[in-house]
């Protein structure tokens, strides 16, 4: 007689049904978009930016990171001053007067300087790209890694 038969191989569990998703949640509210940074305040003596003034007499020695960008500063005179990182794009400056002065790291791009007087001015790190100066007097002066790219340096001086 033939065996009996074998039975059934037990079904495999069904699968549970999987968990139920939690609701959904809105996103969190986002805190509005902050304003822009406003600039920084004008230095005290970029209001005194003019022909003819004398920094030094006014008691501007220290103009670290100043904007002067587009000032007529004709015959101007900062003398002995510390004019580190100072922006000069555009400005006149002919007949100006930087005699012993720190100009290092300054920016003097586009500036009109004819006939400027930078002797024993620290200028190092300073750019004069696409200046002019014509018959500028850069005698002693420390220029280590100032750029003149396109400067016009005609009759300039640097003994």
């Amino acid at each position: 007689s033939p065996p009996p038969p074998s039975p059934p191989p037990p079904s495999p569990p069904s699968p549970s049904p999987p968990p139920p998703s939690p609701p959904e949640q809105p996103p969190p509210p986002q805190p509005p978009p902050s304003p822009p940074a406003l600039p920084p305040p004008p230095h005290a003596c970029t209001s005194l930016a003019h022909q003819d003034v004398d920094m030094a007499s006014n008691n501007c020695t220290n103009l670290f990171k100043v904007d002067f960008s587009g000032a007529l500063l004709t015959h101007a005179s900062f003398a002995d001053v510390n004019i580190s990182k100072a922006y000069f794009e555009g400005a006149k400056l002919e007949e100006a007067n930087f005699l012993r002065s720190t100009v290092s790291g300054a920016t003097f791009e586009a500036a009109q300087m004819s006939k400027a007087r930078l002797i024993e001015v620290n200028g190092r790190n300073s750019s004069f790209r696409h200046a002019s100066l014509i018959e500028a007097d850069f005698s002693r002066a420390d220029l280590a890694n100032a750029v003149f790219v396109d400067a016009d340096l005609t009759k300039a001086t640097f003994a």
